[in-house]
């Protein structure tokens, strides 16, 4: 059994886990994985393509990027297959995985979130 068929998700580190192709994958939105996504669409930068989201919501191509690239942010052998996308759960749970990745890559530090004695005034 592989590290990443057991452990949890890490929502700090913007992980979301789902059941793609009939098996558990984490999936994440690192920089290179946003890289990747902003290609996708040719010039248009990634807060273009926030933007974008935000105002017309996300479509099955753009949920597909997405979740094609937070597979390759987790290293999942599933990225580089150019394999469909199954997920568990229909077209809803896609949206919900594509929409979670993007808050959780986007979202600012919690408040729990220890900061810096050096960014304090003292």
């Amino acid at each position: 059994m592989r590290w990443r068929d057991w452990r949890y998700a890490n929502r700090h580190r913007g992980e979301v886990v789902g059941r793609i192709n009939g098996r558990r994958r984490i999936m994440r939105l690192s920089l290179s994985a946003l890289a990747q996504l902003e290609n996708c669409y040719g010039d248009t930068d990634i807060l273009e393509l926030l933007t974008r989201f935000a105002q017309q919501g996300l479509q099955a191509d753009d949920i597909d990027n997405v979740l094609h690239a937070a597979l390759v942010g987790a290293r999942d052998v599933l990225a580089e297959s150019g394999a469909s996308l199954d997920v568990e759960g229909g077209e809803a749970q896609a949206l919900h995985l594509a929409t979670r990745l993007i808050e959780l890559a986007f979202a600012p530090p919690s408040s729990s979130t220890p900061t810096s004695t050096l960014s304090k005034e003292q």
